[in-house]
């Protein structure tokens, strides 16, 4: 199997050490708006996007719950999270 390493920015980067640091791998996760705490609210709007675009790519799932669209990261590709935020 052949990962391909994306491109992150500094945003996409922010989400993953964000969710990693709280550790929403595999079975735990949170709510889609949680996951964009921390970023400044001028840069919501391009976070919303780098996150959707992240699903899309496979490096965060989603859970679908009562409450609405929860995410987590993917346990099958947490080395590839690890290295992108540079955590060993």
């Amino acid at each position: 199997m052949v990962i391909i390493i994306n491109e992150c920015n500094k945003t996409e980067i922010a989400i993953l050490k964000h969710l990693y640091k709280h550790g929403y791998i595999g079975k735990r996760h949170t709510p889609f708006e949680n996951a964009l705490k921390g970023i400044p609210k001028h840069l919501r709007g391009e976070a919303k996007d780098s996150l959707e675009n992240m699903i899309k790519t496979g490096l965060v799932l989603t859970y679908p719950t009562g409450h609405g669209l929860d995410v987590r990261l993917n346990p099958d590709r947490i080395m590839e999270v690890k290295r992108t935020i540079g955590v060993d």
